[in-house]
C-alpha cells in the first residue's frame, strides 16, 4: 500500500485525525462507516492513489479523532467534514462516503455544492429513519471476518458513537 502520511485537523469541537496520499489527480475524500477509522479503505488505496490526491479521514469519535460525546448526529460528523474540505483543500473534491460516511457526504454535497465535485454513497441508508438501529448493526453478530477486521476500529471508537446511533 502506498504510504500515507497522517495529519490532524481543528475541526472547532474536536480535532479530526486524516490520512493523505501524494496522487497526481484531484481530491478524493473517503469517509468511513460507522464503527470503522480511514484504514478500512487500505484495499482501494493502492488503486486509488494512482489517479486521485487521497484524503482519508477518522470521523469524529472513531479512530484517533476527537470525541465529542453528545455530539455524533449526522450533522456533526458533516459539520466537520465540511470544514476540513472549505479549509484544507484548494479545489473542489469527490467525496467517498460508506455507510455513515455516504449520510455525511450526502449533507455536504447539500450544504456546500461549491466544495464538492461529485459524491460516490456506498451502501448507505438514503432514508435512515426506515432503519430501525439493531438491524443496521445486527449483521456483525453473524460475521467473524468482519468482526475481526473491526477489533482495532472498536477499540479506539468512543462508544457514545454506538451510543447515539442506537439511540435514533
Amino acid at each position: 500500500m502506498p504510504k500515507l502520511r497522517e495529519h490532524t485537523f481543528d475541526a472547532g469541537a474536536v480535532q479530526i485525525n486524516y490520512a493523505e496520499g501524494d496522487g497526481p489527480g484531484p481530491p478524493l475524500v473517503l469517509l468511513h462507516g460507522l464503527a470503522a477509522r480511514w484504514q478500512v479503505f487500505g484495499p482501494l488505496i493502492p488503486y486509488l492513489s494512482l489517479d486521485w490526491h487521497l484524503y482519508a479521514l477518522d470521523l469524529r469519535g472513531h479512530g484517533q479523532s476527537g470525541r465529542a460525546p453528545g455530539h455524533y448526529r449526522i450533522r456533526d460528523f458533516a459539520g466537520d467534514v465540511t470544514s476540513f474540505v472549505r479549509r484544507q483543500l484548494d479545489r473542489p473534491a469527490v467525496l467517498y462516503g460508506h455507510s455513515l460516511g455516504g449520510w455525511a457526504a450526502l449533507c455536504v454535497a447539500a450544504e456546500q455544492p461549491q466544495a464538492v465535485r461529485a459524491v460516490v454513497v456506498g451502501d448507505s441508508a438514503i432514508y435512515p429513519e426506515s432503519v430501525e438501529p439493531e438491524q443496521g448493526i445486527s449483521y456483525l453478530a453473524d460475521m467473524p471476518l468482519a468482526l475481526r477486521s473491526l477489533a482495532k476500529s472498536l477499540t479506539q471508537m468512543d462508544p457514545a458513537v454506538m451510543e447515539m446511533y442506537r439511540a435514533g
